[in-house]
């Protein structure tokens, strides 16, 4: 049984090689559907990060800023009236960092809590599209 597992991973991998699998970095995009520059640039120990450029001038990194963790004012959040948070969410054996839309109370109305990449895709805004082969 545990060939067969070995065998099917290795298809899988040998599949994903091709363009069926390949998807682009997501922050990345989001940086780029943020109308934002990136680019990629080295650690001292010569590990390759994607950096985002903001219109301040300041930089970091674009995982950081795809999760909510810096640049709020150039979210997607803040772009469309929220404002943004981060939520650590706990999961069997895993932990995922996500950007948050928060909209506070006004009145009677409750406040709104969602997920970036659900608002997103509500107003029409995903990241990822499935295509064909190439």
């Amino acid at each position: 049984m545990k060939t067969m597992k070995t065998i099917f991973i290795l298809i899988l991998m040998a599949f994903c090689a091709t363009a069926y699998c390949q998807y682009p970095n997501p922050a990345s995009v989001y940086a780029d559907k943020m109308g934002l520059k990136h680019d990629n640039w080295r650690d001292s120990h010569n590990n390759q990060f994607g950096r985002v450029i903001f219109p301040d001038g300041t930089t970091g990194d674009e995982w950081d800023f795809y999760r909510g963790r810096i640049g709020k004012k150039y979210s997607y959040c803040v772009k469309k009236g929220y404002e943004m948070t981060t939520d650590t969410i706990q999961h069997k054996g895993w932990v995922s960092i996500e950007a948050v839309c928060v909209k506070k109370p006004k009145g009677d109305s409750p406040g709104i809590k969602i997920p970036m990449l659900e608002l997103m895709e509500q107003n029409g805004d995903t990241l990822i599209r499935k295509t064909g082969r190439k």
